[in-house]
């Protein structure tokens, strides 16, 4: 799962369920003044998770 939080009252204002668990960073760009959230899904083993299908799902999402 992916979240984003209010960082001045710690409020949950979104979350996103990943089809698969990310071991990446999030990645932030903008262009032409819009702001974009790119993430990797690519899933795998997972030693705290189980095993869980692997996957190359890139998923981007656009901010507000």
């Amino acid at each position: 799962m992916i979240r984003a939080f209010d960082s001045s009252n710690d409020k949950e204002l979104w979350y996103y369920e990943m089809p698969t668990y990310s071991s990446s960073p999030p990645t932030i760009y903008q262009i032409d003044g819009k702001q974009y959230l790119f993430v990797t899904a690519t899933g795998g083993p997972h030693k705290l998770q189980g095993e869980r299908e692997s996957s190359d799902t890139f998923i981007a999402f656009s901010l507000p």
